[in-house]
């Protein structure tokens, strides 16, 4: 018997799972997936400055601390156009295989 079934540990079911079990400690939750973790996706290695706000939020304000924040952004189109910027906030770059590892 469960009060709660997250589908898909990605980093939205993850942090819906976290988040329920700080609001009810008690709460019996259960997060379930298709894949095994740690797992690699194709894309979502950057993470946004204000999603490090969230993970604060979530009571995980070092899960990424081991990576370096960058200040730079870079991103190549697959014909080759290059786009190049500075950001307001640094953001990082963390393995999804990592990430979401870490947060499950």
């Amino acid at each position: 018997m469960w009060d709660l079934v997250v589908v898909g540990g990605g980093p939205a079911g993850s942090s819906a799972a976290l988040r329920a079990r700080q609001l009810r400690p008690d709460a019996r939750v259960l997060l379930l997936d298709k894949a095994d973790f740690p797992r690699d996706k194709a894309c979502g290695d950057g993470i946004a400055a204000h999603g490090r706000d969230e993970l604060a939020l979530l009571g995980l304000p070092d899960l990424i601390a081991d990576y370096r924040p960058t200040p730079r952004l870079s991103i190549v189109s697959p014909g080759g156009t290059e786009v190049r910027a500075t950001v307001a906030r640094p953001n990082h770059v963390v393995p999804r295989a990592v990430f979401d590892a870490r947060l499950v």
